[in-house]
């Protein structure tokens, strides 16, 4: 079975879980090996503890488990890199752009997520476009003009 690098394991052992906005899984994993690969640094039982986890907060990854992602829905497929918050249990959860190509119906499924993450005390850096969407969650907001700053 593929193993983290250890970038990434030192990411998460320091609490620090990326979702970058493409490549983000396996394509020609199931669902459940991609979650077991991440799952990969701990012991057995803590990992399939841990995919248990998952599955009672994302039902439908469960539902949906030995499918590979090339037969997923675009939205569907944005809900598999959000177990890695559940697997891992981070102080710290950088996303990036999780709403590109999602429509909004799907997006807000993903808020709820976000929302039911945040009560479980993760922190969040999101860096997004479509800030409507993120409204009622943020406490801080950043805008970038070309890469800078942009003055208030």
């Amino acid at each position: 079975m593929l193993k983290l690098n250890n970038i990434h394991k030192s990411l998460i052992k320091r609490g620090i879980v990326l979702m970058p906005q493409k490549k983000n899984v396996f394509e020609d994993f199931t669902i459940e090996e991609n979650l077991q690969t991440s799952a990969s640094i701990y012991t057995r039982k803590e990992a399939k503890e841990r995919l248990e986890k998952v599955y009672k907060i994302l039902l439908m990854l469960k539902l949906m488990q030995k499918r590979t992602p090339f037969y997923m829905s675009g939205e569907e497929r944005k809900l598999l890199p959000f177990a890695l918050a559940p697997i891992h249990s981070p102080k710290l959860f950088l996303l990036d752009e999780p709403f590109a190509g999602v429509d909004i119906d799907n997006s807000q499924v993903l808020v709820e997520c976000i929302k039911n993450l945040i009560k479980k005390n993760i922190t969040f850096i999101i860096v997004e476009h479509k800030m409507q969407l993120l409204k009622d969650i943020i406490n801080k907001e950043i805008k970038l003009n070309l890469g800078g700053l942009e003055n208030e």
